[in-house]
């Protein structure tokens, strides 16, 4: 399932890729001039690319019918409670399955830990083994498996309780 996302919705862009999900930002589309994509486009290209629309712009939800999900309240875990509801989603994390949450790209993983010693601070590398490279060479983040993952798995798993 392949996502775009609305401007409004920046975390749960960075959530949904953090999950696997290929998710491109209405964002990351806008021109050099950062001009917003008009709607019309940005369903244009959501058919094209087979993606499902998120939105928090009910004339965009409309436009993209039916494949636009309008989301309600204010909070990423509420977004993240409906999708999953509607599309019967999994919120698990596999690092090695996860998107770059910057880029969108995918990970891979880095065979030797010294590669990345001078590119965490040293307390992340002395207590963390594995860790993992967006696969674009203009971005090329770090991401390894550390307690902020851990606490939005314990906040996914109280809404699946909710």
């Amino acid at each position: 399932m392949k996502f775009l996302t609305d401007l409004m919705l920046g975390r749960l862009t960075r959530f949904l890729r953090i999950f696997a999900y290929d998710t491109v930002y209405a964002k990351d589309l806008e021109s050099k001039n950062n001009i917003p994509v008009p709607d019309e486009e940005l369903v244009k290209f959501a058919n094209k690319e087979n993606r499902i629309i998120l939105t928090k712009d009910k004339l965009l939800s409309r436009k993209a019918a039916p494949n636009s999900l309008f989301l309600e309240g204010e909070n990423v875990y509420e977004y993240l409670k409906q999708i999953k509801i509607r599309f019967k989603n999994d919120f698990k994390y596999k690092a090695e399955k996860a998107r770059c949450s910057v880029c969108n790209h995918t990970l891979f993983r880095i065979e030797n830990k010294e590669d990345v010693k001078d590119l965490v601070n040293e307390g992340t590398y002395n207590h963390i083994n594995e860790f993992f490279r967006c696969s674009n060479r203009t971005c090329n983040k770090i991401y390894w498996y550390g307690t902020h993952i851990e606490d939005i798995l314990l906040k996914i798993k109280k809404i699946e309780i909710d």
